[in-house]
Parts: C-alpha cells; sequence; structure tokens
C-alpha cells in the first residue's frame, strides 16, 4: 500500500511508515510533528487535478512521530473527530506537541482514536497540599504552577458529569452538575499559562453558583436563574424564578418586578416608581412629583403639597364666582350710600380657564 501512495504522492504519501507491519498491531501513542492546515493552495485554479487532490488529501491531516515501540514517521494522517460530518459536527485541531493514541490498520495505516492530556496534575495549577485542591483566583479560576507547567494552561477542576469545551483563548462552555450552562469569555490581556480574568459570562439555570463555587445566587431572597453579566461591572441583567428582573451597571439601576412594580435609579439618587395607578418621581434631595389618575401632587413634604387638576380648577371658579358677583358701596352724597351693580363684563370659565395644568 505504501508503494501505491508513493508512486502517486511521491516521499509526501500519507500514512507512509518505514517500520515493519509487526509494530503497528498494538494501539500506540504518538506525538504531533505537524500539522497540515493551510488552505491557500486549496482554492488555486491554475494548479493540476493531481495537485488538487494532493492539497485536499494533505489539508488537516497530521505528520505523527510513533513512541512506545520501535519509532517511526507518518505523514498526512487524517485526524478524527468523533462528532463531525460533511459540513457539520464539532471540530477542533489539535497542536504541534500533542499526544495522539491510535491503533493501525494493515500497511501501517493509522486511526487516530483520541488525544491523550498531557501532564494532567500540573494542569490543575497550584495545589493546596493540605486539601489536595487547586488554589483558585478571585474569579474562582485555577492559578497556574508556573514553576513546574512548562507550556500548558491550567484546567477547570471538574466533578463527575460535569463537561467543558474551552478554547486555546479560553472561551469557555461549561455544564455543572447544579444543572446550569455558563458561557465565559476570558480578557486576552493575560501572562502566558494562566487564565485571562473573565469579562464576560452568561449563565442558565435553575441554581447558578457564585464564582467560588459554594453559593447560590440569590435576587430578592430568590433563586437567579438567568443571569448576563460582565466583571468590571458595566453591566448586569438578573432574573430570578419569579420573574423579577434587574438590570443595572456602575451608576444606574432598572428593577421590573414580578409584583408590576418597575422602580429606575440613576447615578445621581433620582428614582423614577410605577406601580398600578401611580407614578412617582423624585429627586436626590427629596423634592418629589405624585401623579394618579385622579391628582398630581408637588412637594417635599405631604402637608406643603399644591393639589392641582380638579381641585385647582374648583378654587378658580369659586374666585371667580365671587369676582363676578362683587359690588362697590356708593356715596355721593348728601344722600344714604348705596351698593354698585355687579361688573358689566365678568369672567367666564369656559374662556378663561383650562383644566390642564403646565408645570415647568
Amino acid at each position: 500500500m505504501n508503494n501505491v501512495y508513493r508512486a502517486l504522492f511521491g516521499n509526501n504519501a500519507p500514512f507512509m511508515g518505514e517500520a515493519n507491519e509487526k509494530y503497528t498491531q498494538n494501539l500506540r501513542r504518538g506525538y504531533i510533528l505537524k500539522v497540515n492546515d493551510e488552505l491557500t493552495t486549496l482554492v488555486a485554479e491554475d494548479q493540476s487535478n493531481s495537485k488538487r487532490i494532493e492539497n485536499i488529501t494533505k489539508f488537516q491531516t497530521l505528520d505523527i512521530n510513533w513512541i512506545d515501540g520501535q519509532p517511526f514517521t507518518s505523514y498526512q494522517v487524517p485526524f478524527s473527530m468523533q462528532i463531525s460530518n460533511s459540513g457539520y459536527g464539532v471540530q477542533c485541531l489539535p497542536e504541534e506537541g500533542d499526544i495522539v493514541l491510535a491503533s493501525f490498520l494493515p500497511h501501517n495505516q493509522p486511526i487516530i482514536q483520541a488525544l491523550i492530556k498531557q501532564n494532567a496534575y500540573y494542569q490543575s495549577g497550584k495545589v493546596d497540599l493540605d486539601t489536595g485542591e487547586p488554589v483558585l483566583n478571585e474569579q474562582g479560576d485555577p492559578i497556574a504552577n508556573t514553576a513546574t507547567q512548562y507550556t500548558f494552561y491550567p484546567l477547570r477542576k471538574i466533578k463527575k458529569g460535569e463537561y467543558q469545551i474551552i478554547s486555546k483563548k479560553q472561551a469557555e462552555f461549561f455544564l455543572d452538575d447544579y444543572g446550569t450552562i455558563k458561557l465565559i469569555v476570558r480578557d486576552q490581556n493575560h501572562e502566558e499559562k494562566e487564565y485571562g480574568k473573565r469579562a464576560w459570562e452568561i449563565s442558565l439555570g435553575s441554581q447558578i453558583l457564585d464564582e467560588t463555587n459554594k453559593e447560590i445566587k440569590k435576587l430578592e431572597n430568590e433563586n437567579i436563574q438567568f443571569q448576563v453579566y460582565n466583571h468590571d461591572d458595566k453591566f448586569n441583567l438578573s432574573v430570578n424564578e419569579s420573574g423579577t428582573m434587574l438590570l443595572n451597571n456602575d451608576k444606574n439601576n432598572i428593577r421590573i418586578g414580578s409584583d408590576g412594580v418597575i422602580n429606575i435609579k440613576n447615578g445621581n439618587g433620582d428614582t423614577v416608581s410605577m406601580s398600578e395607578g401611580e407614578l412617582i418621581i423624585k429627586s436626590a434631595g427629596g423634592e418629589s412629583i405624585t401623579i394618579t389618575k385622579d391628582s398630581i401632587k408637588i412637594g417635599t413634604q405631604a402637608g406643603q403639597s399644591a393639589v392641582l387638576g380638579e381641585n385647582l380648577k374648583m378654587l378658580l371658579d369659586m374666585m371667580m364666582s365671587i369676582f363676578n358677583g362683587h359690588t362697590h358701596i356708593y356715596s355721593p352724597g348728601p344722600g344714604t350710600p348705596t351698593p354698585t351693580a355687579p361688573p358689566a363684563i365678568t369672567m367666564v370659565s369656559n374662556n378663561y380657564l383650562s383644566k390642564k395644568v403646565k408645570l415647568k
């Protein structure tokens, strides 16, 4: 078979090995010498069919040096993925230096079964020698043991039944044993071999743990079931099991309650509160406006409030009635003084008074 590959591809024949087949009858480990992931020649229009086939065959393959026995090298080995098909699936590419586990078909043709996690103990980061648990930073991520870790990042310590997918740049998808889904992205301005500071985090579940993985997050004494937040306090959206929502940043917050009450507060302490049939606007200094379907009240204290709307119109109508009916005492002499007639031109409510009140 190798002779056929050599005839087609020359010294770059895929799967080509130099060892006798008796050395490839069992599972073997190998470390990756090269990842063939170049795309540039795949789309060249002027290449021959044989060159195109060679490039397609080579794309996303691995050159591997085998250990655990007589060493030899295989070229252009396809990297098999457990959940991957033509145009869909879950995929990743390993890096040079990663360790693979492979079985072999006849003629030294390897089939990669898995990647082997390297340096697993040190990947957990610094370890508390008394408890054996990894040492965590303030965000709950493991701290790298830089003295022994070499080129490996620390990994989250997962429990039985938990699932983690994390990229080289530490974008993370995590399913914990509380039934919570977490999506985490991290700041890229960090030292090699250490977790970057968490930048954004999205959590969905009935019980969402805090960064210490010890306390369940609460909003108004109820479990938070959905949360999106920035770790620099620039944005935080939380929803509890009753549907109450809190949206805030480092200066402002909005609460939309399952009880029908909406509260808004800015960084200066000014507030707006809306409930059924009532709107209250209040400044940080205590001045307030209360609006209901029947009235508008202005004032810092209830006893100082000015009542507007229908009550103000009633007061003005009474004043106009007094004006329209008033008389003066007329005494031209020498007789007895007599009252004058009411004003010939009267004030008319419909013409001069509106029920609307404009506040400035």
